[in-house]
């Protein structure tokens, strides 16, 4: 299942080199897990009282920031934020 995931997936350099009107660069993780055989997905709800998307339910993430290395560090800084999932 993972190598069915890995084939229609971007790779973060793929991803990155998209050209996108109006890009805010930003990382986004999708945490999967599999148990008992079956495909699971990690989820946010973000709180109410945020100016922006209130109680919308998404994955972590967020904007990239000054001195990351990439999309993907900043993908991984927020998951880790976010659901306290460490980046190793």
């Amino acid at each position: 299942m993972g190598d069915d995931l890995r084939r229609v997936l971007l790779a973060c350099e793929d991803a990155i080199a998209l050209e996108v009107l109006g890009r805010i660069d930003a990382g986004v993780l999708v945490p999967l897990y599999l148990r008992d055989g079956q495909l699971h997905a990690v989820f946010t709800k973000r709180r109410e009282d945020l100016p922006r998307h209130p109680g919308e339910i998404s994955f972590p993430g967020g904007r990239y920031e000054e001195g990351e290395q990439d999309l993907c560090a900043t993908a991984l800084r927020e998951a880790d934020e976010e659901i306290g999932l460490p980046a190793d």
